[in-house]
């Protein structure tokens, strides 16, 4: 045996004992880059959820610009609103006020007109008891 083939089968040796020797390296890293594409995998999956709720935030903002736009003219139109609200029940109170002192009228007559009645009613049974 010459040296290129002594150094060939010796090559040989040390290429199988390396095989061997990091074999179970290389199958440690297959899990670990398995792992890692997993992982990969999830974080995608969390990224596209993250979009997601982004949008849905963007849209949930511009629903509440819109919402307080729509109060903003709400607003306006109550306070426009009170003013008027406020002349009617002024006006309303003064109606009730003049109800109020011609129902007060209204009795103070109807008992004197009970009063007459009653008198009335005493003279005539009087003029009957003459007769």
């Amino acid at each position: 045996m010459d040296n290129k083939e002594l150094l060939q089968a010796i090559r040989g040796i040390i290429k199988e004992e390396l095989r061997e020797e990091l074999a179970p390296i290389n199958n440690r890293l297959d899990k670990m880059d398995n792992r890692l594409n997993k992982m990969d995998d999830r974080l995608n999956k969390m990224d596209s959820r993250l979009d997601k709720m982004d949008n849905n935030i963007i849209e949930i903002n511009e629903n509440i610009k819109e919402l307080n736009k729509r109060m903003d003219k709400i607003e306006k139109i109550v306070t426009d609103i009170e003013p008027k609200n406020a002349n009617r029940y002024i006006e309303v109170d003064g109606d009730i006020k003049e109800l109020k002192a011609d129902v007060k009228i209204i009795k103070e007559e109807l008992n004197k007109v009970e009063i007459v009645t009653s008198k009335n009613c005493f003279e005539i049974e009087y003029l009957k008891a003459v007769k």
